[in-house]
């Protein structure tokens, strides 16, 4: 009895995982507020009704989606600013970690790009909006360190350039899908020399 009961919630998550793969798509197609519930049960292969089995709302489905990702890339992007030896090695650091993580999931990449407004406005996304803030502050902290150190120009404006930057890594999803693909490693050295490089006196 016991591993029927463990088979079955095996079966549960592996769907809820299915579900999560599927929505992803179609909410990085059609936006968090364009994607319905239904187009996410379509796409699924399941009604909407079955698929509040599974989730209470659309806004949970976003939250498992994309909360997981960026917990974990905030905390090693926190690991390598304590650990670089520099802010240009920080900064270089997270800009490989960042297009290495977009490379692996791409559409939520997409929506964390295109649904700033949506986070912030919806109460329930506010913890993906609180953390994207706070991925956004310590790369501040990294260039201004850099200013700081002489490392980096003093005549930029921090927030626009870190603002043009963390936009154009989550933009780098593009690369990874579609027929004109790209190599991790190719974008990340490509993006570094875009960057890290153009900000050096």
């Amino acid at each position: 009895m016991a591993r029927a009961a463990k088979s079955k919630a095996a079966a549960v998550t592996s769907r809820r995982d299915e579900i999560i793969e599927v929505a992803a798509q179609v909410i990085a197609e059609r936006g968090i507020k364009g994607a319905t519930v239904r187009d996410i049960g379509q796409a699924a292969g399941i009604l909407s009704g079955s698929l509040y089995y599974h989730f209470d709302s659309k806004e949970q489905i976003v939250l498992e989606l994309l909360l997981p990702s960026i917990e974990e890339q905030y905390e090693r992007s926190l690991a390598i600013r304590a650990q670089a030896v520099s802010p240009t090695a920080a900064l270089t650091e997270l800009i490989r970690t960042s297009v290495h993580e977009t490379a692996k999931h791409p559409n939520q990449a997409v929506i964390l790009r295109n649904e700033a407004r949506t986070f912030r406005d919806v109460e329930a996304l506010a913890p993906v909006a609180e953390l994207r803030a706070k991925t956004v502050a310590l790369y501040v902290e990294v260039v201004n360190a850099g200013r700081k150190s002489g490392e980096f120009r003093s005549d930029i404006d921090v927030d626009i350039v870190v603002r043009a930057m963390f936009d154009g890594l989550l933009g780098a999803a593009r690369w990874f899908t579609g027929p004109r693909r790209r190599k991790p490693e190719q974008v990340a050295a490509a993006l570094v020399d875009l960057y890290v490089h153009s900000l050096q006196p």
